[in-house]
């Protein structure tokens, strides 16, 4: 079984913790990247976000036609996203997507996925986190997570938008690596 990888929650901390959000591009990106690490959603499923889709009082946000044409609801839980989303929403340039582009040709249209893939590895490197990060490692930093904090698997595919618990059970794969190293004293 090949080995995901993923990051540690004082990973993404640090990660997160290097966006100065004083600019508009950065404040954005920072809400993009927590929003995947909080809410373990795909890069895709999060820039497809409308402004009508989250609810910010109830900490939620609704993803429609996700992978597979599947859509969810997907919750976070700290109050710094909510502060985040409420303030990009005040400033963010009009647009269908919650998250678009803030200046130039393109203001006001859809990010790019390539855009937050690069704007990642400039925050890691800045970060100090000494391997190439992926949007998706945040997904797989959250569901790892979970797991440890004892959810159950089969929450854990509907908090993942799974459609079959098999292509979840690669995260058990982690778990499994722990005991391991538990039992064997390293």
């Amino acid at each position: 079984m090949a080995k995901i990888k993923y990051l540690e929650p004082e990973e993404v901390y640090r990660l997160l913790e290097v966006i100065p959000t004083r600019s508009m591009i950065a404040l954005r990106n920072r809400v993009i990247l927590q929003v995947m690490a909080e809410c373990a959603t795909r890069v895709s499923e999060t820039l497809d976000i409308r402004p009508r889709d989250v609810n910010i009082a109830e900490k939620r946000i609704y993803i429609e036609n996700g992978k597979g044409g599947r859509s969810r609801t997907v919750y976070w839980h700290s109050n710094s996203l909510s502060d985040y989303l409420a303030k990009w929403k005040e400033v963010r340039p009009d647009g269908e997507y919650l998250f678009v582009n803030v200046r130039g040709k393109t203001r006001g249209t859809q990010v790019s996925s390539r855009n937050i893939q690069k704007a990642i590895q400039l925050y890691a490197k800045r970060a100090g986190i000494p391997v190439t990060v992926t949007c998706h490692q945040l997904r797989h930093g959250r569901a790892t997570q979970m797991l440890r904090e004892g959810v159950s698997i089969r929450t854990v595919q509907e908090a993942l938008g799974h459609a079959s618990v098999q292509t979840t059970q690669i995260y058990t794969h982690i778990q499994n690596d722990e005991v391991q190293r538990a039992m064997r004293g390293y």
